[in-house]
């Protein structure tokens, strides 16, 4: 893929759009692995790799090993797009619970979403951290 010259906000919208609409992959598993390596997030990318290609997956979600979310004493954090759903202390235990919730079903595995009381917070759009940045 070339990359265009972005000299404006416009040039980086219609650029996103124009990658978007090449994307072959219905959901991307964003793997932090800055800091959230130190607490394991390798293991979780490994173990994500692994189970997608077993689940036959491998056409349809997109692994990425990503910079840090800001979420650092929730590592290690995982990101699910489109749904934006934001997971926190994921071991490589809890992958196949997420392909199965999230992936197959498009649901929310609550008990690695981030909480307020006791209110589930499964969106990155719904944690505070992230709810006031544009």
């Amino acid at each position: 893929m070339s990359y265009p010259s972005l000299k404006s906000i416009e040039d980086l919208k219609k650029f996103r759009e124009k990658i978007e609409k090449e994307r072959t992959f219905k959901r991307r598993v964003l793997i932090c692995m800055t800091g959230c390596r130190a607490l394991g997030a390798e293991a979780v990318g490994k173990a994500f790799r692994q189970k997608i290609g077993a689940a036959g997956l491998s056409k349809e979600v997109d692994i990425v090993d990503t910079g840090c979310h800001g979420q650092c004493s929730r590592a290690p954090v995982v990101v699910i797009e489109p749904e934006n759903f934001l997971y926190g202390g994921v071991k490589p235990e809890d992958v196949d619970d997420i392909i199965e919730t999230t992936l197959k079903q498009g649901l929310p595995v609550e008990r690695l979403c981030a909480r307020d009381g006791e209110k589930s917070l499964p969106t990155m759009e719904e944690v505070s951290f992230y709810s006031h940045q544009k």
